[in-house]
């Protein structure tokens, strides 16, 4: 604190979210060798003393949060309140006030500073990773996620893709519908809608890639679509994946795994993105970001808690037709820019 504020912090807080709250204790009472000095169903609080921790653990579903529900500093009185408020306010920092408020089973006085980041600013997440080791002296002069496909999964792939009836030598794109998250998976009958359309309009031979729960996913898309097509859904090794993604013109997906592997193998992406978290766009590679601007955005869910998904739905499926074929008429522009450095096993 500066000479003009004098407070008297007393420790940090840290709260956490825990799926079960009785399990946690138990391990947070192992690791840190006391008992909670506080226990309420669904809650729980550890006082730490070396190092000064208030340790609090909260039962909420992963689904509806993350893990870390806020960080504090608490203090020793309303007054140190106030003068942290004043420190904050005088830097030009917003702050809100909580005065009174009952948190932790305790009347509480407060205020909050909010991190500018993703609100203000967006620092991309491989930018903080590097950031991050920049504090310890590491850096690097190329700064481009890279990925190296084996020489047998490159010859796999090639022989994936003829038993799967498709032309190499006649265009093509390829199409990975599914994603972990619910919150960020493009609806499927947009995504048979768009299938079509690059099917019919442009002449495109569509393959689907997919994992092997994702089968049934990709049947029904490709069944909507009315055209003919061709899938890889639960028939390829991670390696194979990437050598596929490599040999694409062009990848559309929902902002999942196979994104990043493009990003990283150079394959330009029409990125179907839900505002989840604005950090995890590709990463230095021709792309297409697409999404639906939402009061709701940035709201780190797995789940979409106002249940419309508007921030994916409202995306018009003519709308990622039209970016693929923006990037297909730039790949040779881009196409150069393909590299390949880390490996991944076959």
């Amino acid at each position: 604190m500066s000479e003009q504020v004098k407070v008297q912090a007393l420790k940090a807080h840290l709260a956490l979210n825990v799926r079960n709250v009785a399990q946690s204790i138990e391990f947070y009472r192992k690791m840190l060798g006391i008992e909670p000095g506080k226990v309420r169903t669904g809650y729980a609080k550890f006082d730490v003393q070396n190092p000064p921790l208030n340790l609090t653990l909260n039962e909420h579903s992963f689904s509806e949060r993350g893990a870390l529900s806020h960080l504090g500093i608490q203090v020793a009185s309303t007054d140190d309140v106030m003068a942290v408020r004043e420190k904050w306010t005088n830097a030009g920092l917003l702050t809100r006030d909580e005065m009174q408020t009952s948190c932790c089973y305790a009347l509480q006085d407060k205020t909050w500073v909010s991190d500018p980041e993703p609100t203000r600013c967006v620092r991309h997440e491989v930018q903080r990773q590097l950031d991050l080791v920049a504090a310890v002296g590491c850096a690097t002069a190329d700064d481009r996620l890279s990925l190296r496909v084996p020489a047998d999964a490159w010859a796999a792939s090639a022989q994936r893709l003829e038993n799967a009836d498709v032309d190499l030598g006649r265009p093509w794109i390829l199409m990975h519908p599914g994603a972990t998250a619910a919150s960020r998976r493009y609806p499927p009958e947009h995504f048979a809608r768009a299938a079509r359309l690059l099917a019919r309009r442009y002449g495109q031979q569509v393959v689907f890639t997919g994992t092997a729960d994702e089968r049934s996913l990709v049947d029904g898309i490709r069944a909507a679509m009315g055209a003919p097509s061709h899938s890889l859904a639960g028939s390829l090794t991670l390696a194979e994946l990437a050598a596929v993604i490599a040999r694409a013109p062009v990848l559309i997906a929902n902002n999942t795994g196979p994104v990043h592997m493009a990003a990283a193998l150079g394959t330009p992406v029409v990125d179907l993105y839900a505002l989840t978290n604005p950090q995890h766009t590709p990463w230095r590679v021709a792309s297409r970001v697409l999404s639906h601007d939402v009061p709701c955005k940035y709201c780190y869910k797995s789940v979409c808690p106002e249940r419309h998904h508007d921030c994916l739905r409202r995306i018009a499926p003519e709308a990622v037709v039209r970016a693929a074929c923006e990037l297909l008429s730039e790949a040779p522009r881009v196409a150069p820019a393909r590299r390949a450095t880390l490996a991944i096993p076959s």
